[in-house]
C-alpha cells in the first residue's frame, strides 16, 4: 500500500503511485491543483481511497478512475473540496460486487462539483454508490451512467439532471433536484421527497 499526499499547489495532472495493493491519495485542505488536462488520474492496478479536501480546476477531467480496474474503490470529497472541470469525475473502473458490502465504487460528496458538462460520469459496468450531501451540477447532468451498471444514489444535497442507463438502480432524493430523472430498462426504485 502506498499513500500519496498532495501538500503543495500543483499545475499539472497528478498521477499518484499505483500498486496492486490498496493505495491512498490525499489532497490536503487549502491545496489547489490547476491543470491544463486532468486533475488527478488514478491508475488501474488496484483499489483506491481518495480523500479530497482541497480544490481541483482542470480543462478535462477533474478526477479519473481509469478503466481496467476491477478493485473496489472509494472517493471522499469533504465540505471544503471543489472540482471545476469539463467533466468533474469519470469512473472507468469496472469494479463489481455489492457496493453496500464494500464492492464496486463508492463516491461520498459533501463538496462541490460544478461548471461541468457532467459532474459525475459513470463510464463502466459494475456497481456504484453515490452519497451526495453537497452539490453536483453540470450543464448536461449532475450524474450520468452510460452502461448497464447498478447505481445507488442518495441525495440530500443538490444535483442537476440524473441520467441512468440499464441496470438495477435505487435513487433516494431528499434534497434539491434541478431537473429530472431519466432511467433505462431494468428495475429502478425511486423515492422522491426532494424539493
Amino acid at each position: 500500500m502506498t499513500t500519496t499526499t498532495i501538500n503543495t499547489n500543483r499545475t499539472t495532472t497528478q498521477t499518484p503511485t499505483d500498486s496492486a495493493a490498496a493505495d491512498i491519495v490525499n489532497l490536503l485542505l487549502g491545496i489547489a491543483i490547476t491543470s491544463n488536462g486532468d486533475g488527478i488520474d488514478l491508475g488501474n492496478k488496484g483499489a483506491w481511497t481518495a480523500n479530497i479536501d482541497g480544490s481541483i480546476s482542470a480543462t478535462s477531467y477533474g478526477m479519473f478512475l481509469m478503466p481496467g480496474n476491477a478493485a473496489s474503490s472509494i472517493v471522499n470529497l469533504s465540505e471544503t473540496s471543489s472540482i471545476d472541470a469539463t467533466i468533474g469525475m469519470v469512473v472507468g473502473s469496472s469494479a463489481t460486487g455489492a457496493a453496500s458490502a464494500g464492492g464496486g465504487v463508492t463516491i461520498n460528496n459533501a463538496g462541490s462539483i460544478y461548471n461541468a458538462d457532467q459532474a459525475i460520469r459513470l463510464n463502466s459496468t459494475g456497481a456504484h454508490i453515490i452519497n451526495n450531501t453537497g452539490m453536483l451540477v453540470g450543464a448536461l447532468a449532475g450524474i450520468v451512467a452510460f452502461n448497464a451498471s447498478n447505481e445507488t444514489v442518495t441525495n440530500s444535497g443538490t444535483y442537476s439532471n440524473l441520467f441512468i442507463a440499464n441496470g438495477t438502480n435505487i435513487i433516494t432524493k431528499t434534497g434539491f433536484v434541478q431537473g429530472s430523472y431519466t432511467g433505462g430498462t431494468g428495475n429502478d426504485t425511486v423515492t422522491n421527497a426532494a424539493n
